[in-house]
């Protein structure tokens, strides 16, 4: 997965792709979340604005983020920023999970392109992510 990825950002056409590895590490579905839509939002503005990842391919700080974004000048992305900020400083977990596994569809209509999510170790989602910040109610329904 990781070198269709590759392929797709070095072909810079119209597909954008986002590769996301679920760890197998226990985590609360807020962490993951952020993880998950700082990564999307990592490698979307990587492959818009042509500027490598990390070797490790980890994601963008929130302030490196912001800032790219303003550099595209679209409104409906910073206000995904903004709305994803709310529900993470609320701790509202179920909409901050929706939110972020919902961004590649909204981000498509923005942009008019189109993205290929892979998500690898898929299966850990079941097992490593809790609802709870004690880590003890996993998220079975993920």
């Amino acid at each position: 997965m990781q070198r269709l990825f590759n392929i797709l950002w070095s072909q810079n056409g119209q597909v954008i792709p986002f590769y996301f590895e679920v760890i197998d590490q226990n985590q609360w579905i807020l962490q993951f979340a952020d993880e998950y839509f700082r990564t999307f939002l990592s490698q979307y503005l990587s492959f818009e604005k042509r500027i490598s990842l990390e070797s490790d391919n980890a994601p963008f700080d929130w302030e490196t983020i912001h800032y790219l974004c303003n550099q595209l000048n679209n409104e409906r992305i910073l206000e995904n920023l903004q709305r994803f900020k709310k529900y993470y400083d609320e701790e509202n977990t179920h909409s901050a999970i929706m939110f972020a596994f919902g961004a590649p569809v909204r981000f498509a209509q923005y942009t008019g392109k189109f993205f290929l999510v892979m998500i690898d170790e898929i299966q850990y989602m079941t097992e490593y992510i809790f609802h709870d910040q004690n880590r003890k109610q996993k998220s079975k329904s993920l």
